[in-house]
């Protein structure tokens, strides 16, 4: 059977029509939920199974994820928030700025120690700003330092598994722009990726470790590192930046258990 990444995301909305189409009818609730099994591609599982009829099996759903082997997320994904969750995801195609009054961050930030007006990000304000993850991950909003808003983000260890969180920028940023920049706060030790990802694909990462105790992490665009695999031109422009991810791997490949939970305020681009 042909199939690709648009017949999947049309799949996701013919789906979702048919529940509320059916749930309309006489003001019943006939479709009380639907189960999307796999979030993830199945590749790296497939690796690690050694019947081969249970990897050929496998094949069936293995590229049946809202999210691929790179943690990439595909259109279905988008198509799940939006009609699924209402929950709006494909940037605006505007050139708004998000303007220093709006901006919902700490008195004694970077960003307002440089008097940098931000010209991009997501301001945390109400559970539509949250970010999305495994089934792991828990997200909530709560209250930081000078009593600004934060998103704390719980997630569980699951050995041979990365713990992430996404979220796509509603506004788009402007090519001015030159770090990103936030305040970050860990239960535990260890470090995070952050990556970015532009429209055509192209993701760029860096390396954080938040510690116990609040503290700014300010990213320098030019210095991320562009993936091998998805590189294009290497060049990380502002203006197509898509997506925010966050990643834990440190269960990928050792034993730890536990939760772990990471706060952040408002994650903003700067010029």
């Amino acid at each position: 059977m042909a199939a690709d990444e648009e017949l999947q995301k049309e799949y996701v909305i013919a789906l979702s029509n048919f529940a509320h189409d059916l749930n309309s009818i006489g003001g019943k609730n006939y479709c009380l939920f639907v189960n999307f099994f796999l979030a993830i591609d199945y590749n790296a599982l497939a690796k690690k199974i050694a019947n081969k009829d249970t990897r050929d099996l496998l094949k069936f759903w293995m590229h049946s994820g809202f999210i691929d082997k790179d943690l990439k997320p595909k259109p279905a994904w988008d198509a799940y928030q939006q009609h699924w969750l209402n929950r709006k995801t494909a940037a605006p195609e505007t050139t708004a700025t998000i303007t220093k009054e709006a901006i919902n961050t700490p008195k004694n930030t970077a960003q307002t120690q440089s008097h940098a007006v931000p010209v991009g990000g997501i301001i945390l304000e109400s559970k539509k700003d949250l970010f999305a993850g495994a089934s792991s991950s828990k997200f909530s909003l709560g209250k930081g330092p000078d009593n600004v808003t934060v998103m704390h983000w719980k997630y569980g260890y699951k050995k041979g598994e990365w713990a992430w969180a996404v979220k796509d920028f509603e506004i788009q940023t402007q090519s001015n722009a030159r770090r990103l920049s936030f305040y970050a706060q860990s239960d535990r030790s260890g470090p995070l990726i952050i990556q970015l990802t532009e429209k055509g694909g192209e993701t760029f990462f860096a390396q954080i470790e938040p510690a116990k105790s609040w503290g700014p992490i300010e990213i320098q665009l030019k210095d991320m590192t562009p993936d091998p695999q998805k590189q294009q031109n290497g060049k990380l422009e502002a203006q197509n930046i898509k997506s925010i991810m966050l990643a834990d791997g440190a269960s990928e490949k050792k034993a730890i258990s536990g939760n772990r939970t990471v706060s952040i305020t408002s994650p903003l681009f700067l010029p």
